[in-house]
C-alpha cells in the first residue's frame, strides 16, 4: 500500500511539474493591411496573452493553392517583436512589417496562391513555440508592385545545403535608391541572434560599391568559399546554426535591410582531384560547355549527379568525349561520376 501511495504521488509530482513548465498564450489579429506596395510596410496590430516573457515571430508565407493555410515550405521573410511581458490580460502589440522591394507581386504568384502572415510565440529562455496564429482569411495579404525605386535584397535561388570545402553560388537581386553596398555572408548564429565575432564568420563576398538602381532589381551572384575546416552543423551546440545573409547597407555601411537563410554545412564529400591520372577539366566555374582534357578517358559511362543526389544526365560511350554542354543546367554545384569510380566536382555559374 506504501508502495502505491509512493507512485501515485511521484506522478501527481511529474503531472504538476508538466503543467508548472508548459507554456500557453494566444495571438489575435486586430488588423492586417489588406494591400501592401513592395518596398513599403504595413501597421499590424494583434493581442497576446502569454504565461511567460516571449518575443512575437512573424513570417510571411505563401498558401497553398486555392486555400488560405500557409504553404510551410515557403518562407519570404521574418521580424521578430522582442520583449513581450507575461500576461493573463489581451495586451496590444503594433507594429510595422517591411516588404522586400524585390519581393514578388502576389499577381505573379501561382493561380491559386495567396501571401498570408504566420504569428507564434517564442519563450524568451527557449521554452519553445506556442499560441499559433496562421492559415485563416484574416492572415491573406496582397503585395502590389513598387511604384518607385526603393530599397530591396532578397536571393532569387541558394543552396540549403553545402559541404566543407565547397564552393557555394549565392543568386540574388537588389535595387538602391543612393549608391550603397552589398554584402552576402555565411555566419553562425545563435539560434536567430547574430554572433559579433570574428570566429563566427565563414566567409563573405561584397559588391562596393554598388551602383544606385532603376526601378528593375539588378540581378548578381557572388561564391563564397566553405572551408575544409568549418565545424559541420551537426557539430555545433545549443542553438547555434549558420546562415546565409545578404545585406545592403549605405555608403557608411550603415545596414538598410538583409534577408537570412538557414544553411546546413556537411561533412567534406571527399571527391578527388579533377587532375588526377591526366584527367582536367575546364572552365571551373562553367557558364556553358565544360572541356574535358585528358590522354585518354577511359569511361563507358558518366553520370552527371546534383546536390540532392538526381542523376540528371547519363553520357554513355565516353571514351572519346571531349566535351559537355551543360548550357541548360541551373546554376549550383554538381559532380562528374566516371564509371562509379572516380568523382569530380564542377560549379556551374
Amino acid at each position: 500500500m506504501k508502495t502505491r501511495l509512493l507512485l501515485f504521488l511521484s506522478f501527481l509530482m511529474i503531472t504538476a511539474l508538466t503543467f508548472v513548465n508548459a507554456q500557453t498564450g494566444t495571438v489575435n489579429i486586430v488588423s492586417i493591411p489588406a494591400t501592401i506596395e513592395a518596398g513599403t510596410s504595413g501597421a499590424i496590430e494583434v493581442t497576446y496573452t502569454s504565461d511567460i516573457a516571449c518575443k512575437l515571430n512573424i513570417t510571411l508565407r505563401e498558401t497553398k493553392p486555392n486555400e488560405t493555410s500557409a504553404d510551410w515550405d515557403s518562407w519570404n521573410g521574418q521580424m521578430d517583436v522582442a520583449g513581450l511581458v507575461a500576461t493573463s490580460t489581451p495586451t496590444t502589440v503594433t507594429f510595422n512589417y517591411n516588404i522586400a522591394g524585390g519581393q514578388t507581386p502576389s499577381s505573379g504568384l501561382a493561380s491559386g496562391v495567396q501571401y498570408t502572415f504566420a504569428f507564434k510565440l517564442v519563450g524568451d529562455n527557449a521554452e519553445g513555440n506556442f499560441g499559433f496564429n496562421d492559415g485563416q482569411a484574416a492572415n491573406l495579404v496582397e503585395i502590389t508592385a513598387p511604384s518607385s525605386v526603393v530599397n530591396s535584397v532578397n536571393f532569387t535561388s541558394v543552396p540549403t545545403t553545402i559541404a566543407a570545402g565547397d564552393d557555394l553560388l549565392a543568386n540574388f537581386e537588389y535595387t538602391l535608391v543612393n549608391e550603397g553596398k552589398v554584402k552576402v555572408d555565411v555566419r553562425k548564429y545563435d539560434g536567430d541572434t547574430y554572433i559579433n565575432n570574428a570566429s563566427a564568420l565563414v566567409a563573405e563576398a561584397f559588391i562596393n560599391p554598388a551602383a544606385a538602381t532603376t526601378i528593375t532589381p539588378v540581378a548578381d551572384s557572388k561564391t563564397l568559399t566553405i572551408d575544409e575546416s568549418t565545424p559541420i552543423s551537426s557539430s555545433l551546440s545549443g542553438n547555434e546554426n549558420y546562415k546565409l545573409v545578404v545585406g545592403i547597407y549605405d555608403s557608411a555601411w550603415k545596414s538598410i535591410m538583409e534577408v537570412k537563410r538557414d544553411l546546413t554545412i556537411t561533412a567534406s564529400l571527399g571527391i578527388d582531384d579533377a587532375k588526377e591520372d591526366g584527367f582536367a577539366f575546364y572552365p571551373n566555374p562553367v557558364e556553358d560547355v565544360l572541356m574535358i582534357k585528358s590522354n585518354k578517358l577511359f569511361a563507358k559511362t558518366i553520370n552527371i549527379i546534383d546536390m540532392t543526389g538526381r542523376t540528371i544526365r547519363v553520357i554513355n560511350n565516353a571514351e572519346n568525349l571531349k566535351s559537355i554542354d551543360v548550357s541548360d543546367f541551373k546554376n549550383g554545384l554538381y559532380i562528374l561520376n566516371i564509371d562509379n569510380k572516380k568523382q569530380y566536382k564542377f560549379l556551374k555559374k
